[in-house]
């Protein structure tokens, strides 16, 4: 659960509610801590990777760099 700037209660879901001999399941898995360290790097630096995409096509852009390790990772989070 988070706050956004606007004091409203968010809720985040990283998708792992599959079974582990489900089809998929280690992609899932792999992906859901890729959002999590997404989310725990914005959490600690306030900077939000795709707060600037004016588009899907532009967000599946970043989300690719940064999963392809392309992402600038900021100050207050390198120790993470």
């Amino acid at each position: 659960m988070g706050i956004d700037s606007h004091n409203q209660l968010k809720l985040f879901d990283f998708g792992s509610i599959t079974h582990c001999n489900d089809e998929g399941f280690s992609e899932q898995v792999l992906d859901d801590h890729f959002a999590l360290a997404t989310c725990i790097h914005f959490i600690v630096s306030g900077v939000d990777p795709i707060a600037k995409a004016n588009s899907y096509a532009k967000v599946q852009q970043v989300l690719s760099t940064l999963k392809g390790g392309q992402g600038i990772v900021d100050e207050a989070a390198r120790d993470l």
